[in-house]
């Protein structure tokens, strides 16, 4: 199990996670043909916890505190290979 110390007295648990939906947003660049798509991926996902075990509360949501890393992927599309892309069904 991967842990690391984050504050004094609290630490970042690894927690063993899977995708249930992956997928690019796409932005059209107004007065241009230009798409732009982006994905956030999270490769690890650590729950943030007491020196004893017992996960630190958010106060604001009452949840337990969650960390991600994580890195952005960024594509420059023309209109035309959007629409393949669309009309394909593939968003990976």
């Amino acid at each position: 199990m991967e842990e690391s110390r984050i504050t004094k007295g609290k630490f970042r648990q690894f927690r063993p996670h899977k995708i249930l939906n992956e997928g690019w947003r796409y932005f059209k660049i107004q007065g241009s043909d230009t798409i732009i798509a982006t994905r956030i991926n999270v490769v690890k996902a650590f729950q943030t916890v007491e020196q004893g075990g017992q996960p630190v509360i958010d106060p604001n949501s009452k949840q337990p505190n969650y960390e991600w890393e994580l890195n952005n992927e960024i594509k420059i599309l023309t209109l035309e290979e959007y629409e393949q892309i669309q009309k394909s069904g593939w968003d990976n």
